[in-house]
């Protein structure tokens, strides 16, 4: 059987019966506001040089695993940035 298109594909998965009893799903597309992180302890340890992680943890006043957490979310966030020294940095939006 040659195989043109996506549906081809799926009538001939067993799946195929099981997709077709489920109900549809509503998906929100709108966009969750982004969180307020001014006022975050990591960003006001941080200043606009890159700062050592030792330096920006005593600043902050947080745990190193609650720090680490914190600056890995910030970081996916777009609000700090990891130097390739391991220094930290943050990001002005």
């Amino acid at each position: 059987m040659l195989v043109e298109t996506l549906d081809d594909i799926l009538s001939a998965l067993p799946l195929a019966p099981v997709l077709a009893c489920q109900t549809s799903t509503v998906i929100d597309t709108q966009t969750p506001a982004r969180p307020d992180h001014n006022d975050h302890p990591l960003l006001r340890a941080l200043g606009d040089a890159p700062t050592a992680l030792d330096l920006v943890i005593e600043r902050s006043g947080l745990d190193v695993a609650n720090a680490m957490a914190e600056l890995t979310a910030l970081e996916l966030d777009g609000r700090v940035a990891r130097c390739t020294d391991g220094r930290y940095q943050r990001l002005w939006l």
